[in-house]
Order: structure tokens, then C-alpha cells, then sequence
């Protein structure tokens, strides 16, 4: 009986140790196989995120940092488009122009015509009539004659290169303006000047400072300053000539483009070179007073030769 005890005894206890081992051997099947199942998984969820990852990075433009988008350069695309756009709003507008005149600005005319701006208030307070070039045409059957003491001065005008100048000129001679006026300055080998009101009286002080009271603009032209041409004295101001005028003893090229050229002498140099032939003081004014007295005539018709 007893040893029966003793057998089911050591059958128990190798049962147990049996199921010890069994459930040993079954933990450790269980625990090999988590790793293998769990590595595949892992590695198949991390490695398609890393790979769109990096298509995403690849695919995608990249974007500028702050403040860097004034510097980028256009694409392609932008390229091309911009320069078309800019060619049809540049026709557009080269259409429009010529379809539509301009229209200058308020209160400010596109283009200044001098030829219809009057000339400049005289000192009585009356406006001068305006000279107006494109209603008048030059009239070139009128001289001037310029009588002193010693003969007759004849000049031509030039209304087309001075038109204002010359008809100043006319309308002071008619208004009789320049007669007992006289040659103030005299200077051989250069010039012989005259036309200035102050020069009427005794005081020789004052002369070559008048005028008509009122300028009138300069007219530089082509025509140069030789031998017999008559021209504007003017003071510093380009636009400050008036009435006194002077004529050329010898070709005088520095005053070329610089003073206002409107005639030229056509008959009576000799009586030129007389004048600037006689005494004068140290402002080169004559100590015998040459006056003149200045008319506008018509130009001589020469008749055909007798036979």
C-alpha cells in the first residue's frame, strides 16, 4: 500500500514537471514568434512613410523664405506670357494715339507759338499789336532808309529768318521813333551803333541805355554777322533787345548765333565807313553828333534796259 503511495507520488510530481516544461517550452515558441511578426509589420509601416516622405519633398516646389519672393524669377510659363501681354498693351496704345490726337494738359499749352504771343508792354501801359507770321506773309518790296549827313543808308530785310525783330524795326520807323536819334558808338574795324531815344538830347551821359520801353525776344538765325549786315544790340538778357541796333564794319563771326541778324546793307557802305571814320570820345561816342532819320520805302522796280 505504501509503495503504491510512493508510485502515485512520483507519477504526480512527473506529471507536474511535464506540464512545467511543456509550458515552458510554450512560452518560449510564443515569445520567438512576436519578434517575427511584429519586424515585418514595423518595417512595412515605416518604410512607405519615408518614401512618400521623400516624394513628396521631391515632387513639391520648394517655398522661398520670408522676404526672398522680391528676387525669385518667374517661371517659364511667366516667361513667355509677360512679354506678349506687354506687346499687345503696347499696340493698344499705339492704336489709341493714332486713332485719338493728343490733348494737351489743362493750363498748359503743348506747344508755344511765339509768332502769336504779342510783344511786350511798352512803358506807356499800351500792348504792342502782335505780330502774327502765319496770317502776315514777309514782305520783301519794303527797305529801310537810313539818311545822315554824310548820305543814304539802304537795308534789306531778312522777315523770314527775324520776322518779329523786322517788324519792330517797321513799326518804330513809321512812328517816326528813330528820327533825331543818333550813331552813339562808333568803333572802326568793328562796328557802328545806333537807335537809342537818350541820344536825342545834350546828355551824352545816358546814351546807348534807352529803348522803346518793351523788348522784344531774340531770333537767332543763320544769317552771319559780315561785312554790311545790321543786327540787334541787346543787353546780358538774350530777349532784351529793343530799338537799337548796329551795322558791321567788318565780318564779326563771335557774334554769330548770339544777337539777332534782320538785314543788310545793299547800297550806301561808303557812307558807313565815314561814319566810322569821324572823332570820338572815350566811350567811342562821335563828338559831332551824326543823326539820322530813318523811312520805309518801297523797293525800286528796275525796268528793263533801254535800248
Amino acid at each position: 500500500m505504501r509503495n503504491r503511495t510512493i508510485r502515485v507520488g512520483l507519477s504526480l510530481r512527473l506529471l507536474g514537471a511535464a506540464i512545467f516544461v511543456a509550458g515552458l517550452v510554450f512560452a518560449g515558441c510564443g515569445k520567438q514568434e512576436a519578434p517575427s511578426q511584429a519586424q515585418p509589420k514595423s518595417s512595412a509601416q515605416k518604410a512607405p512613410r519615408v518614401t512618400e516622405a521623400k516624394a513628396r519633398r521631391a515632387t513639391s516646389p520648394k517655398r522661398p523664405a520670408r522676404g526672398a519672393t522680391q528676387g525669385r524669377k518667374p517661371s517659364k510659363a511667366t516667361q513667355i506670357i509677360e512679354p506678349i501681354e506687354a506687346r499687345q498693351a503696347a499696340s493698344q496704345v499705339a492704336e489709341a494715339r493714332t486713332a485719338e490726337p493728343l490733348k494737351p494738359k489743362l493750363g498748359r499749352p503743348a506747344i508755344v507759338d511765339l509768332a502769336k504771343r504779342p510783344i511786350h508792354h511798352e512803358a506807356s501801359g499800351t500792348k504792342a499789336v502782335p505780330f502774327n507770321a502765319q496770317k502776315r506773309q514777309p514782305n520783301h518790296d519794303e527797305l529801310a532808309e537810313i539818311e545822315t549827313k554824310f548820305g543814304t543808308i539802304l537795308v534789306e530785310f531778312f522777315p523770314e529768318a527775324a520776322p518779329r525783330t523786322v517788324e519792330n524795326f517797321k513799326k518804330l520807323a513809321r512812328r517816326g521813333f528813330y528820327d533825331g536819334t543818333t550813331f552813339h558808338r562808333v568803333i572802326p574795324g568793328f562796328v557802328i551803333q545806333g537807335g537809342d531815344p537818350n541820344s536825342k538830347d545834350d546828355d551824352r551821359s545816358n546814351d546807348g541805355t534807352g529803348g522803346p520801353g518793351y523788348t522784344i525776344p531774340a531770333e537767332f538765325n543763320e544769317h552771319k554777322h559780315l561785312r554790311g549786315t545790321v543786327s540787334m544790340a541787346r543787353g546780358p538778357d538774350p530777349d532784351s533787345a529793343g530799338s537799337q541796333f548796329f551795322i558791321c564794319l567788318k565780318p564779326q563771326p563771335h557774334l554769330d548765333y548770339k544777337y539777332t541778324v534782320f538785314g543788310q546793307v545793299i547800297k550806301g557802305m561808303d557812307v558807313v565807313d565815314k561814319i566810322a571814320s569821324v572823332r570820338c570820345d572815350s566811350r567811342h561816342n562821335p563828338i559831332e553828333r551824326i543823326e539820322m532819320r530813318v523811312r520805309i520805302i518801297k523797293r525800286p522796280v528796275v525796268g528793263p534796259p533801254s535800248e
